[in-house]
This record gives C-alpha cells, structure tokens and sequence, in this order.
C-alpha cells in the first residue's frame, strides 16, 4: 500500500517520500528511518535497510502460520466471534499468497483448524452437514458452513432483541392532574377539582384543606408545589395563578383587598403606610362616632367596625394560609 500510494507517485520528490516514510513507521523501523536525514539521497538508503531488515521471506511466512496454529476459540456463538475466526484465516492465507506460498492443497489442514476452533454446539452441525463421513471436507465446504453460521445466529440475534423490545412493558408518564385519581376528601373516583363536597366549602377552608394535604393551589393535584406545578391553567376570574375554586371575589373580599395587597409589602415605608392607614381609619371612626350622638347611629356605626375588622381577620387568615 505505501508502494502504491508514496514510492509510484510521479509528483513526489525522494526527500518528500521520505518523510512519509518516517511519518508511517514505528517502533524499530521507525527508529530505522530516523536515521537518514531528509535529503533525496537519503530515501533509497533508508528503504534498502528496511528490506535488509524486514525482508526475511522466512520469518513472514512463520508468522502466519503461527498465526493459523494458534488461532482463539469461540467461545460464544456470535456473529462476531464467527467473523473474527474466518477473518483471520483468510487474511493469512492471503499474505501466504502474497509472499509465494502455495495454499491451494492445504484444505485438510485449514479445515482441522477451524474445526479445532469452533464450540462443541457449531462443531455437531458441521459434522452433521457433511454427506459423507469418509471424504475429507474441504475449505470451501467449512467456508460455506461458516457463512450459514453468519446469518442464522444472526437471524436469530435479530428476533431475540425484538422479542424483548416487544415485551418490555412501557409504562405511563404521569402526570400530577393524574396520577391520583381517587379524591382526597371524599375518597371517591374522580380529582378534587370535581368533588361536590369540596366545592359546597367556603374558600378559607378549601384553603385550609389543601395546604394541610400539600395539594397544589393552581392544579389541585396532590404532593405538588405551586412552584413546580407546570399545569397552564389560570383562574377564569383574574387569570392570576391559582385554582378558579379559590377565587376572592370582589363582593366578598372588597373592603379588605387593599388590605390583603398590603399583607405582601415587607419594606419599612410599606409597613409604616400600612400603620398610617389603619390608624388614619380608626381615627376616622372615632369621628363618626363623635359627631353622631344618636344611639341608633351609633349603634350602626358598631356594627359596620366589626364587620370590617371580620372580613380584615379573614383575609389576613386567608393570606397566612396561602403564605406560610
């Protein structure tokens, strides 16, 4: 190959092919090479030593033989076991050839090698594939007989490894919105968005239920955090990110949803606004109260401070069981 591609190459120079020469070769050869300086006087000298070295006709053709009489054994029945032993006979047959030395009556020996290689199981079948037990087989008989190897065990390579790819059992990624069918407080078989026993709860306990149970308040699935839920669903109210069955509404929550705003303001300046307005609110109950003297009025104006304080009370519940 390097003759082919290097030394017959019209357009390189002897010091270029040289210095392939150096580049392609290792180990003693190349300590060989390495010698010669890169000139084009230099390439012949230090391709002569090399085949002074290397061309030992004897050796090369010792070497392969060795490598015939020591071939590995199969030890599994692959296709690839099966193709390194036929390659690496062939291949020294051909480099046999290649340096002179007739392989054409050696089928005897070559078919007692291979045979010698082969396990116990593939040995029977190739007993078993001769006609007659007197002849003697040759090596395109055992070549034949390999090659049947290669595609049976291949064959069935193929349908054992679909076989167990049928088998396997896929099984369903789940996601939060279903992986627990079954209803946490009625114990039924639906989700709790669906429970009628979950909606007739006022909001504060629905609330309560959910984050005693670590059930997500946008999804409502259960062992899941509002941080990690990935359901897109958004209340149908105010598009905010919880569940459209714990909405405020207005009408509920009017007097106190500044208030309730308020509750996530954690600045100093928030805090001492938040004061301001509830003692400016006081004090201007305080008036109320003074400037009407009647006792019906004043009752009213009682009445409408408690219920303010009420709703303030809930919302603030509301909120610590949404923020814990």
């Amino acid at each position: 190959m390097f003759t082919a591609v290097y030394i017959n190459h019209p357009l390189l120079s002897p010091a270029q092919k040289l210095y392939h020469l150096r580049y392609k070769t290792r180990g003693q050869a190349g300590d060989i090479v390495k010698r010669f300086a890169l000139t084009n006087d230099n390439f012949q000298l230090a391709w002569d030593a090399l085949h002074t070295r290397y061309e030992n006709k004897r050796q090369l053709v010792d070497n392969q033989v060795s490598k015939l009489l020591n071939l590995p054994k199969v030890r599994k029945e692959t296709v690839e076991e099966f193709i390194d032993l036929y390659s690496s006979i062939t291949n020294s047959l051909l480099v046999l050839e290649t340096l002179g030395t007739p392989t054409d009556s050696w089928d005897p020996i070559l078919v007692n090698i291979c045979s010698s290689a082969l396990p116990e199981s593939s040995l029977m079948l190739w007993e078993q594939s001769l006609v007659s037990r007197k002849q003697c087989p040759t090596w395109q008989q055992m070549k034949e007989f390999l090659y049947r190897q290669f595609e049976i065990v291949e064959c069935v390579e193929h349908k054992l490894a679909k076989s167990s790819t049928s088998h396997k059992i896929t099984k369903p990624i789940l996601s939060p919105q279903n992986s627990h069918q079954s209803c946490k407080l009625c114990k039924k078989n639906h989700s709790l968005k669906h429970c009628k026993e979950f909606k007739k709860l006022p909001i504060l306990q629905r609330y309560k239920f959910i984050k005693t149970n670590n059930i997500c308040t946008n999804c409502l699935a259960l062992y899941q955090t509002l941080k990690r839920c990935t359901s897109r669903h958004r209340c149908l109210h105010c598009q905010k990110m919880h569940n459209t069955l714990l909405h405020i509404s207005p009408t509920h929550g009017s007097p106190c949803q500044d208030n309730h705003k308020q509750t996530h303001l954690t600045t100093p300046t928030q805090g001492m606004q938040k004061n301001a307005i509830l003692t400016s609110t006081s004090q201007n109950i305080q008036k109320t109260v003074m400037i009407t003297p009647d006792h019906n009025s004043r009752s009213v104006c009682r009445n409408n401070m408690q219920s303010h304080y009420s709703n303030h009370e809930k919302i603030c519940s509301l909120h610590t069981l949404m923020n814990p």
